[in-house]
């Protein structure tokens, strides 16, 4: 690192913080122009050292640390509950498409039937194996097909209660701890 007085100019601050962290600094205040985040991010840190007055140096010990922070936080992924909902409802519709009933079905038919599936996987009450079967079991009603080799969904899910729901969410709950910790 070269040793001199710290800039005066927040400009001048900037971009000797930016050739220390060997940024191209063209690129970086386009960037930071367009809106990027990472680029802002930097910039916000940079104007903070500016103002409390921190020497270049010190400045850009600080932002290596606060960079490799940030960097890890953004790459530890905890699959949020749209994630998870979207992830269940591939798998389910991958399952049926493998089914007999689904794959002799018309196109009309198959189409209702990804439409069953995303509100059932959205009202976040059943399983993805009840989701399944609530979905064959109505296939098997539109084909009137009872000679199907695969185990038939009971005929309705016991109504759900609030009880139900309170045990599943503090099961989920339980289970987005376990992850974050």
């Amino acid at each position: 690192m070269k040793h001199s007085k710290t800039p005066t100019n927040r400009h001048a601050y900037l971009r000797a913080i930016l050739v220390e962290l060997q940024f191209d600094i063209a690129s970086f205040l386009k960037q930071l122009k367009l809106g990027s985040s990472y680029e802002t991010l930097i910039y916000q840190w940079v104007r903070t050292y500016y103002e409390a007055e921190f020497p270049v140096e010190q400045a850009v010990v600080d932002l290596y640390a606060r960079r490799l922070q940030w960097l890890e936080l953004c790459t530890t992924h905890y699959p949020s509950v749209a994630e998870k909902l979207e992830a269940y409802q591939k798998r389910i519709l991958l399952r049926l498409r493998y089914h007999p009933l689904y794959f002799q079905a018309s196109e009309a038919v198959c189409k209702t039937a990804q439409q069953q599936v995303h509100a059932l996987v959205n009202t976040q009450l059943y399983t993805p194996q009840q989701i399944e079967q609530k979905v064959i079991q109505w296939l098997r009603n539109i084909h009137k097909d009872d000679t199907d080799s695969t185990p038939s969904a009971p005929p309705d899910m016991p109504p759900v209660t609030f009880s139900a729901i309170a045990r599943s969410m503090a099961r989920q709950f339980r289970l987005l701890a376990n992850c974050i910790l």
